[in-house]
């Protein structure tokens, strides 16, 4: 009995994250894009201060 070709592998497409992922987490993400660039800000004020 002769072994059955191998099924071809189907590719399975790359989810796409729904909107209301990307909505849930964005907050988080720009809340702490905003405290670097609040933090590197001061840094550079207080380094131009101090220089």
């Amino acid at each position: 009995m002769p072994t059955p070709p191998p099924e071809p592998r189907v590719k399975a497409p790359t989810p796409v994250r729904p909107p209301r992922d990307s909505s849930r987490t964005s907050p988080w993400l720009l809340a702490l894009l905003i405290v670097v660039g609040i933090g590197a800000v001061a840094l550079a004020v207080a380094a131009y201060i101090l220089k």
